[in-house]
């Protein structure tokens, strides 16, 4: 990483991590993140500014205009190491953690778990 931003406009640029931490994808902005992650827009954009710490189990961050991102930093990068490049103290949550929650809202899941209809023969 070093200075200035070479994707999309200053500050616009958006890194999203896995819950293992790792660097998974650089994107120009907020719309193109949670269009690829299949995520609401509004929800990217809190876990950016810090309002959620994740969102569909994916870390959101903003690289600062002071900072460049390359191609090469994509699965060597910890979500903790550029936080604290950038001066942010944010709490993560464990791997296990959010690997679970994503089991529980499976579409699967929730469709059979709630599903009131009675079996019609």
């Amino acid at each position: 990483m070093t200075k200035s931003t070479g994707l999309g406009p200053e500050g616009n640029t958006v890194l999203i991590f896995e819950p293992n931490f790792n660097l998974i994808a650089i994107v120009s902005n907020s719309y193109q993140a949670a269009k690829l992650t299949g995520s609401y827009q509004p929800a990217v954009h809190m876990a950016i500014k810090g309002g959620l710490k994740t969102t569909n189990s994916l870390y959101f961050r903003s690289v600062p205009p002071n900072m460049e991102v390359y191609i090469s930093d994509l699965y060597s990068l910890k979500l903790q190491e550029f936080d604290q490049m950038c001066g942010l103290e944010r709490s993560y949550e464990t791997p296990e953690r959010l690997l679970n929650r994503a089991k529980k809202y499976n579409k699967e899941t929730t469709i059979k778990k709630n599903d009131k209809r009675k079996n019609l023969k």
